[in-house]
């Protein structure tokens, strides 16, 4: 099983058959960019996003899923669903994986 970090991008922006997303962050901020699809979920059973963006500063932290979809909505939506429901996804976001978690 390979580890989330082991799918961490270089930089900070993404493209895949021509679409493209990037976050210019400041010093005071931290993004990371971690390839999902084929990358830290390699099952071809299920569908799931292209991307998980970590976003960080002072204040806030939050968890991004990005997926880099033309017109179609509805695939997207079904990717965004199945990522999340995956076993490997899940374990990300258990709170005993993080201990500072517990105490926010």
């Amino acid at each position: 099983m390979m580890p989330l970090i082991d799918c961490l991008i270089n930089g900070t922006s993404y493209s895949e058959y021509g679409k493209s997303v990037s976050i210019k962050g400041d010093r005071n901020e931290q993004v990371l960019f971690f390839k999902i699809d084929k990358g830290y979920i390699k099952s071809t059973e299920s569908k799931k996003c292209d991307l998980l963006v970590i976003y960080s500063d002072s204040k806030w932290r939050f968890l991004i899923l990005v997926e880099l979809k033309g017109e179609n909505i509805k695939k997207a939506v079904e990717q965004f669903e199945q990522t999340i429901q995956n076993d490997r996804f899940k374990y990300i976001f258990d709170r005993n994986f993080c201990r500072r978690c517990n105490n926010d």
